[in-house]
């Protein structure tokens, strides 16, 4: 059994079997560490990457909304061509939205997947 020693970790009763289950199951969660950090980067690049595009469609539209609107003669128009706006940037904010929710859950059942299979694994190796 492992005991302090003037602050110091004593190993010396602990036999080879012991160390080589705490090897193992050591490696298997620096493992499931390093999927799931690449999970993480990947899906952290890809969220990015949605709310990137988002935006530059959007700043487009809206853009194309003032114009539209300097375009106007009178407030009936203007009227319209808000409303029709509003509308359309509702609907896209909201499936935005979904989009970055999936994007969420999937980033969970990766990581939940990850430590499941790693968990399994370092069990395995251990005769449990």
């Amino acid at each position: 059994m492992a005991k302090r020693q003037n602050g110091a970790l004593d190993l010396s009763g602990i036999g080879n079997e012991q160390i080589s289950m705490l090897a193992s199951a050591n490696g298997a969660f620096l493992g499931m560490l390093a999927k799931g950090a690449r999970s993480y980067a990947e899906s952290v690049g890809s969220l990015a990457k949605e709310y990137s595009d988002f935006l530059c469609e959007r700043l487009e539209r809206d853009v194309a909304y003032g114009e539209k609107v300097a375009k106007c003669k009178d407030w009936t128009e203007i009227s319209e061509a808000h409303q029709e706006w509003l509308q359309e940037a509702g609907q896209e904010y909201a499936e935005e939205a979904k989009k970055a929710a999936d994007i969420g859950m999937r980033v969970m059942a990766s990581g939940s997947t990850i430590f499941a299979d790693g968990t399994a694994e370092s069990m395995a190796k251990s005769g449990k």
